[in-house]
């Protein structure tokens, strides 16, 4: 193959979007692992797109990595939206699953308020 062959390929350059829609296909099939590489990737290339990081902090919290998640949570609502129900609804979970009660119904008690009619009220 010649030089000038070669230049006729053109780059596959994966956006955000696309990491997002693999990393969301494999955690919907239980492959938390690969979902995770796939989300982060997303979550570093896009920080202030809640979506993205708050599914790579609910992969984060299925793999048990809590600390980690519970610090993406906090980041949203500091930084991005301080309403999001969601959020609250994660954090609380992973304040349940550590142990911590009190700050696992602070936070069932923040879901419900931004979320009257949510999907887990």
């Amino acid at each position: 193959m010649t030089k000038k062959e070669t230049n006729n390929v053109v780059p596959y350059k994966r956006d955000p979007e696309t990491f997002f829609r693999v990393g969301l296909r494999y955690a919907t099939s239980g492959k938390h692992e690969k979902a995770l590489k796939f989300l982060r990737k997303a979550a570093q290339d896009e920080p202030y797109n809640v979506n993205y990081q708050l599914n790579f902090a609910c992969v984060l919290s299925e793999l048990h990595e809590v600390e980690k998640s519970n610090k993406i949570l906090l980041n949203i609502i500091k930084c991005i939206d301080p309403t999001l129900a969601e959020c609250y609804f994660g954090l609380a979970c992973n304040y349940f699953d550590m142990g911590d009660f009190k700050k696992a119904r602070e936070n069932f008690e923040k879901y419900i308020y931004y979320d009257k009619e949510g999907y887990y009220t």
